[in-house]
């Protein structure tokens, strides 16, 4: 379950004033108890438009597994004099800043969202200010017909060319494009427009599809 905003001035903000920083992780696996933080990469959205942006490798202090050096295409020899996820995580806290209601973005937030949690808390760093939005969930209910919902449908169905596919900064930029091809449509015709409303937009409900019924046989003559 993805942190909410419940209320406060945060979820009153305009979507136009609101601070969104979409991120993108590569690790050396998925679990947060026996992998880490490979690299990060991150978009900053003002005035929803991009206007900044955040990238450094990490050096993992362990070997990277073969099947993520296929993935991604980062082996050791790219994270030697890389700094390690001390000097990393505190380096990308630094720059997301302190300002209250800046909203964590990620396609499928909860894992990039708990590896950052979790290293914002083993290194003595404040958490994240704002809420947590996810493309993927708001893409379920912006888009209910699109039927796959991973980062290169999402991306084909908006024509976003992503020029580093699985690496961090990459993914994170094709995703602020969807994200903001996302909230023209949910401001159009889910009329969002705070912070809060997004919020809400994600954690609701998704219609359910009802199956086509089965055409009653013609009897037997």
């Amino acid at each position: 379950e993805l942190p909410r905003i419940v209320e406060g001035p945060s979820a009153a903000r305009p979507l136009a004033a609101a601070e969104l920083i979409v991120v993108d992780l590569e690790t050396t696996g998925r679990s947060t108890d026996q992998s880490t933080i490979l690299e990060i990469g991150a978009v900053r959205i003002r005035g929803l438009r991009s206007v900044e942006t955040f990238q450094t490798l990490v050096d993992p202090g362990t070997a990277i597994p073969p099947f993520i050096t296929r993935l991604t295409g980062i082996d050791r020899s790219m994270v030697d004099g890389a700094p390690p996820l001390a000097a990393a995580i505190a380096a990308f806290h630094t720059w997301v800043g302190a300002a209250e209601g800046t909203a964590f973005v990620a396609h499928n937030a909860s894992f990039d969202h708990r590896f950052v949690a979790i290293a914002f808390e083993r290194h003595g760093l404040a958490p994240w200010p704002g809420p947590v939005l996810c493309t993927r969930r708001l893409a379920r209910r912006i888009l209910p017909d699109l039927g796959r919902y991973d980062l290169d449908t999402l991306s084909a169905r908006f024509g976003i060319a992503n020029r580093w596919r699985h690496r961090a900064l990459g993914d994170a930029e094709a995703t602020a494009q969807a994200l903001l091809e996302l909230l023209a449509i949910a401001q159009d015709a889910h009329a969002v427009a705070e912070l809060g409303d997004l919020v809400q937009l994600q954690s609701a409900r998704l219609a359910r599809k009802r199956r086509p019924r089965a055409a009653t046989p013609a009897p037997v003559r």
